[in-house]
């Protein structure tokens, strides 16, 4: 499954949302609701770990229908350095 163009960060926020899903129902086993409040915390891993983004990334693509590659900018970082003379 490759939602960015980038499978490892797919299949990263698969697997946290696995491991949500697990250590959800394990902290809540004795809970009423475990089923829903262990979604709750796959989904809250899921989206930590940018599968949110991802999804959001293929539909957008999928809806624009572009063959063109276009690279979307999310966080820039400028260092600068000064040397005195």
């Amino acid at each position: 499954m490759d939602l960015t163009g980038r499978p490892d960060s797919a299949r990263l926020a698969i697997a946290a949302a696995l491991a949500g899903l697990a250590w959800g129902y394990l902290r809540h086993r004795r809970h009423s609701r475990r089923s829903l409040l262990a979604f709750v915390q796959a989904a809250q891993w899921f989206v930590a770990m940018g599968g949110a983004a991802a999804l959001l990334a293929a539909l957008r693509d999928d809806l624009e229908g572009s063959d063109e590659i276009t690279e979307r900018v999310m966080h820039t970082t400028q260092t600068i350095h000064e040397r005195p003379q």
